[in-house]
């Protein structure tokens, strides 16, 4: 009797089999549920398995920290923040870059209105260029309101007329810019004067092309949302960080502070037309953008915005009117 209950307690195979078909089914299950809590939210829990999942849907080509560097003199590697050399310093008339305090860490400063020029430049890569996906990029930056006149680039890769597009941010007379501007169209979205970054603060500056059009951030803040498409960005040019070039006619030099520049393209699609659908996620095409030392790096995901429904001209702040398209304003 003993051994016929022995062999009774004890699970066949086929039993054992079911079993784990049934714990299989249960583990699906809740990742589904999972992913659609997310999808309802826009906010997954950093480490969750749909916090991996939607971390895994992008890429960070370039983060620039300035944190790894003992020095920026003209010719000096500029390494990424993953320890890698992508750039380099280029100086002319006597400018140079210094290394000061960051936002952590260290930041690289940038010379004076009268101190020469300095950028910096990172050669093109296949993964610089986003195509259709949506895509963020821009820096932590400080500028006083003595450096801020004229127009400086924060960061840009292309010309105004740059065979393949161009994306840029840039500051003018203290007040933040992004151009985007693909095979279908330039999208320019502009903060308004009130939103002027030049009152010798740290200030997180961030562009972000979606499917509607561009947006700027400005301190976790939409400041400027311009609707359109852009199309296809593909184009050899360079990545220069902090000014447009090193010539005399029109450096756009950037004369402040500079850390955290970054590039982050995501796993979605983002210029080819407008989004279809509401909700906090799918404006962004099913994306969850993180931006790096942003809002909510730290914590969780944030959905990006969902801009207004598409007009026939797009707008360079929320309830603006498109700005003239001057050659002043987006030349470069």
């Amino acid at each position: 009797m003993a051994n016929v209950i022995l062999q009774e307690a004890v699970p066949s195979r086929e039993h054992r089999g079911r079993a784990r078909r049934r714990l299989s089914r249960l583990g699906a299950f809740v990742v589904l549920v999972t992913v659609g809590a997310m999808a309802v939210c826009g906010t997954p829990a950093v480490g969750s398995a749909a916090h991996r999942a939607a971390r895994a849907r992008w890429a960070t080509p370039l983060h620039l920290t300035f944190d790894r560097h003992d020095t920026l003199r003209a010719g000096s590697p500029v390494h990424n923040a993953n320890g890698r050399a992508v750039g380099t310093v280029l100086v002319a008339k006597h400018g140079r870059l210094t290394l000061r305090r960051g936002h952590p860490g260290r930041a690289a400063q940038y010379p004076c209105r009268r101190c020469g020029r300095a950028i910096i430049e990172v050669p093109s890569r296949r993964p610089f260029n986003p195509g259709v996906r949506t895509f963020a990029f821009g820096a932590t930056v400080k500028l006083g309101r003595a450096r801020a006149g004229g127009h400086g680039n924060v960061v840009q890769k292309g010309y105004y007329q740059q065979p393949g597009g161009q994306y840029k941010l840039q500051i003018m007379s203290g007040v933040p810019g992004c151009v985007v501007h693909g095979n279908l169209g330039r999208v320019i979205a502009t903060a308004k004067p009130t939103a002027s970054v030049a009152n010798g603060a740290w200030h997180r500056v961030v562009c972000l092309r979606t499917a509607r059009g561009v947006v700027l951030r400005v301190d976790g803040k939409v400041r400027a949302r311009a609707v359109g498409p852009t199309g296809r960005l593909r184009n050899k040019a360079p990545v220069r960080v902090g000014g447009k070039n090193l010539t005399a006619s029109f450096s756009a030099q950037y004369h402040g502070r500079l850390d955290d520049v970054f590039l982050r393209v995501y796993g979605c699609r983002g210029g080819t037309g407008y989004a279809r659908t509401a909700g906090p996620l799918r404006a962004a095409q099913g994306c969850t953008t993180v931006i790096p030392g942003g809002p909510g790096w730290s914590s969780a995901a944030r959905a990006a915005p969902a801009p207004s429904r598409p007009t026939t001209r797009p707008t360079s702040a929320a309830g603006s009117s498109s700005p003239r398209r001057t050659r002043s304003s987006i030349a470069g």
